[in-house]
């Protein structure tokens, strides 16, 4: 597992879990929630998101990824949507239009609501 600041956010740690990262915690979570999850809020002293780039993901899939956890914390929100428009505005103001287009194909949020961005 590599450990470091997001992309997105200095303040936000990012756990990248790898192949080689051993069964624990983190990835039992994983198991549950699908390719990445945040943690944030009352109780959680430092926020951080988990990434899963176990596999053959590309770098704009990693991107999608982590850009929808630090939605989650950068909007206090568990919702969705709301964390999948804020990625989608995070991407395309970051220069990563594709990454932002991969969240737009899984059908969380339509395109009218991501042009109103």
């Amino acid at each position: 597992m590599h450990v470091r600041h997001s992309r997105f956010d200095k303040d936000i740690l990012c756990f990248v879990v790898q192949d080689s990262t051993p069964q624990n915690g983190i990835t039992q979570q994983l198991e549950k929630s699908g390719l990445g999850f945040a943690a944030f809020g009352e109780g959680v002293p430092h926020p951080f998101v988990v990434v899963d780039s176990r596999g053959n993901r590309t770098p704009d899939e990693l991107l999608a990824i982590e850009a929808h956890e630090v939605g989650h914390v950068m909007t206090g929100s568990a919702d969705e949507p709301t964390a999948e428009l804020f990625a989608i505005a995070l991407l395309r103001a970051s220069g990563h239009p594709r990454a932002a287009q991969l969240l737009l194909d899984r059908g969380v949020v339509c395109n009218e609501d991501a042009d109103l961005l």
